[in-house]
């Protein structure tokens, strides 16, 4: 990780650095064009008025239209003698060159919109034109109309102004103080950015050290640790989804060894309830087996009889482990539809009759005469009454009493209690009742011992209703379950 960070600087300072130079080198070039053209700007607005001002000396000859020969070599020589870099051409309205010695030019001919645009100013300074001595190299120029005594235009005076930059000496050498100056400063310019970027860079990544230091500890298995925040922005924004990731990280880890603890407790308490009637099953059978000659009628229906109840003890547990399971696997949800609580509590109070009856036990049922309808899942809110109809009856004494209550909460819901006044449940047991095959320890032997799961499954099963099953006891008189159960407004 190291490595990757410190070629991750080596990258990043020497893109810096390139970039850097490739900026510098480009504005070195726009420097020198742009003042290339910043002194043909000022050389042709200083001269703008020379042509106009020179062309009011040519004179026309009326009888043959064309200029006084005299004159037109005075005033070429005074010019050229005053100002030798400037070069004078006579040009008509087609861009054609003519006047004197024009033998030696290459270009006969110039562009006339140019010239029309420097008179009108349609363009904005420097306007380059054609150049007759060479024409590869464009000029700036002045240039003026020259108009007949009638006024109608004759000709353009165009005057090439031929003292550009490398012309002049003095120009040329101010011009490379200037560039020698703006190199200096843009050079000095850079060396400070690239100090400064090199030393943001160094910062950035020692950010990422830090960060990548921390990575480490987590990598050695210490997954509590957490990353501080970073002062960077896109750092402050990772080290907070990182340290994000890794407390869903814990949890989820958390949970699995949660759950790994469950898996063995459920292991080693299933083998627990599974041994004792196996055991059972297994003795009383070899019994038969081995005393088949010597034991009565009597004592083999006995053992018999052991052996079937516990055959479904083992069949009553593994039901209720399979349901269980699929309840937490997410495997079995409920199938909400509208359902009478009176019908379903009065066929389930009917089936438990003839065991109520057997030990002797007072079952009776409480329910409104006009009672809503439920919206759930009947088999499964069957199967949460069985269970703590079952357990009432299983731990409430002979001459005991069961009740089964359904009572109006409120427009929206109904309440369901099964009561007892059997032994009731120690304190210390409460909060841990709901827990699977968790059983008090005044009850974890003999004939009253259950699974431990009906009570877990129950609450499950309530929970997919969105609803909460309440205990409320006293040792020694008995217990109160109790529920909610979203109900079907009657219509008006």
């Amino acid at each position: 990780m190291k490595s990757v960070i410190l070629s991750l600087r080596f990258k990043l300072t020497a893109l810096f650095i390139g970039l850097l130079a490739f900026v510098g080198m480009a504005m070195l070039y726009i420097l020198s064009k742009t003042s290339g053209m910043y002194l043909d700007e000022a050389t042709q607005r200083a001269n703008e008025n020379l042509a106009a001002s020179i062309s009011k000396e040519f004179k026309i000859d009326t009888r043959t239209n064309n200029f006084y020969r005299d004159t037109v070599e005075r005033i070429f020589s005074t010019a050229m003698i005053i100002n030798p870099t400037i070069r004078m051409y006579l040009v008509h309205d087609d861009g054609e060159v003519f006047g004197l010695k024009n033998d030696s030019l290459l270009l006969k001919k110039v562009s006339i919109e140019k010239i029309q645009n420097f008179i009108a100013r349609k363009e904005s300074f420097p306007i380059y034109g054609d150049n007759p001595k060479r024409p590869e190299m464009p000029i700036i120029f002045s240039a003026s109309p020259i108009y007949q005594p009638d006024g109608t235009l004759h000709c353009y005076l165009y005057i090439a102004l031929e003292n550009d930059r490398d012309a002049s000496a003095v120009i040329a050498m101010q011009q490379s103080m200037i560039m020698r100056s703006i190199g200096i400063s843009l050079l000095l310019i850079l060396l400070f950015t690239s100090v400064l970027g090199i030393w943001w860079i160094s910062r950035l990544t020692r950010d990422l050290r830090q960060f990548s230091q921390f990575v480490k500890r987590i990598e050695e298995k210490n997954i509590a640790e957490r990353i501080p925040e970073m002062p960077t922005e896109e750092l402050k924004d990772l080290s907070t989804a990182f340290n994000e990731m890794m407390q869903r990280v814990e949890i989820s880890i958390r949970k699995q060894k949660e759950s790994d603890m469950l898996r063995r407790e459920l292991i080693a308490n299933v083998s627990h309830d599974l041994r004792t009637p196996l055991a059972s099953i297994e003795g009383y059978a070899e019994t038969i087996i081995k005393k088949s000659n010597d034991l009565k009628e009597q004592e083999r229906t006995e053992y018999l009889t052991v052996i079937l109840r516990n055959a479904k003890k083992l069949n009553r547990l593994i039901h209720q482990l399979f349901e269980h399971s699929k309840l937490e696997a997410g495997q079995k949800t409920p199938s909400f539809e509208p359902f009478s609580l009176s019908e379903l509590v009065h066929d389930i109070a009917l089936s438990f009759k003839p065991q109520a009856e057997i030990q002797s036990i007072h079952l009776e049922i409480s329910i409104p005469e006009s009672s809503p309808m439920i919206l759930g899942d009947v088999e499964m809110i069957e199967r949460v009454l069985q269970n703590l109809i079952e357990n009432a009856l299983r731990f409430t004494p002979e001459g005991g009493k069961v009740g089964v209550q359904v009572a109006q909460q409120n427009s929206n819901a109904l309440e369901v209690a099964v009561i007892d006044n059997g032994e009731g449940i120690q304190e210390k047991d409460l909060d841990n009742l709901f827990d699977r095959f968790y059983q008090s320890e005044n009850i974890r032997t003999g004939e009253k011992s259950g699974s431990g799961l009906g009570l877990a499954i129950s609450r499950k099963i309530l929970e997919l209703h969105h609803s909460t099953i309440k205990v409320q006891s006293t040792f020694g008189e008995g217990t109160r379950f109790s529920f909610l159960l979203n109900s079907i407004p009657k219509e008006a």
